[in-house]
């Protein structure tokens, strides 16, 4: 019966997990639309990956480049260098303790968690910066149109960026962390 229970209980969260995707991309293709719009920066040329580079961090953009660079390259300490947690660092660091100890052990940390997890989704062959949006002086999204055939050809996406003491991040929201943080659970769970 507990089996049963804890079944039920997985089934449920990925009901949740698959409504709440498609609330992703109902938003995201309403960002796209307003990014291709008139003002945006959608004619910018596309940069391939091989035209990454480290930009540093000075500005969003820069961090954008940088991320993708490092990111290209799979460097699992680079990334994880980049990321910052939003809105709050405590609401990863719970959730990273959460998770079964042998994760914990395996990662360390939640940022080589989230950049390990990131790491294995497929890299894009090239990108252009469409659009910025400023929340305020320290947060901004950045409108990202982002190539990869293997991944459904075309994707626009907005990076929350977080600016910190050594310049801009990308700011990894909690739920992102709590949905990689459960498909560990399930992996876990399906590889014993």
């Amino acid at each position: 019966e507990a089996e049963l229970a804890r079944l039920r209980s997985d089934h449920a969260a990925v009901l949740r997990l698959r409504a709440e995707l498609e609330k992703t991309k109902d938003d995201l293709q309403a960002r796209e639309r307003a990014l291709d719009a008139p003002g945006s920066n959608a004619g910018a040329a596309l940069v391939p990956a091989r035209a990454w580079t480290n930009a540093g961090r000075a500005t969003p953009d820069a961090a954008l480049a940088t991320l993708l660079w490092i990111r290209s390259r799979g460097d699992a300490d680079g990334l994880a260098s980049m990321l910052a947690f939003a809105p709050t660092r405590r609401d990863a660091d719970q959730i990273f303790a959460g998770l079964p100890d042998g994760i914990r052990q395996e990662y360390g940390s939640v940022e080589q968690f989230v950049s390990r997890f990131l790491l294995k989704e497929p890299t894009p062959n090239a990108t252009r910066i469409v659009g910025e949006r400023e929340i305020d002086s320290d947060h901004v999204e950045v409108g990202v149109e982002v190539r990869n055939p293997g991944a459904g050809g075309r994707q626009i996406l907005m990076l929350p960026m977080q600016r910190g003491e050594d310049g801009w991040r990308w700011a990894i929201q909690t739920g992102l962390v709590r949905d990689i943080a459960n498909a560990a659970r399930v992996q876990t769970q399906t590889s014993r």
